[in-house]
């Protein structure tokens, strides 16, 4: 999967302008490898596109894009964009939940056991270092679970 992580600086005045230009983007549904795209504000309008792969995302951009951009009549209506592209390495997604006191648990889905342990040898030791987690965590237990499709409710 990839995933594509866009703000935009919009000007007092050109929200409402922008706002309906962003919603013409709803003819992405119809393309190829489009997963979902979603969107809202905080210092900046912010927009998360979520595409199956990066052969897909290529193919968007190349052929399909500009053309849909002018559709949008989106132009004009923000000063700057920022883009940030990259890719889920396996993982299908994730919940982050506060179960009281100072426990939290952290569920993650993975595309396979390969997936799961290339991330955690390649990025966790990187991600918990920038983080400083050992100064805020007692403790970490982990557990990969093999899903039982017959236990699914």
């Amino acid at each position: 999967m990839l995933v594509k992580w866009i703000t935009c600086t919009v000007p007092p005045g050109h929200a409402v302008a922008f706002s309906r230009a962003q919603q013409r983007w709803a003819a992405l549904r119809a393309v190829d490898g489009m997963v979902c795209q979603v969107g809202g504000w905080d210092r900046a309008a912010c927009i998360l596109a979520v595409w199956r792969d990066s052969l897909t995302y290529q193919s968007f951009m190349l052929e399909q894009h500009d053309e849909m951009f002018d559709a949008t009549r989106q132009a004009g209506t923000f000063q700057a964009s920022e883009v940030t592209v990259g890719t889920t390495v396996g993982m299908l997604g994730g919940l982050f939940s506060y179960l009281g006191g100072s426990r939290y648990l952290v569920t993650t889905a993975w595309r396979d056991e390969e997936s799961h342990h290339r991330y955690v040898v390649e990025s966790v030791p990187a991600l918990r270092a920038e983080a400083g987690t050992k100064r805020d965590t007692d403790r970490v237990t982990t557990y990969s679970v093999r899903l039982d499709p017959l236990w699914t409710v």
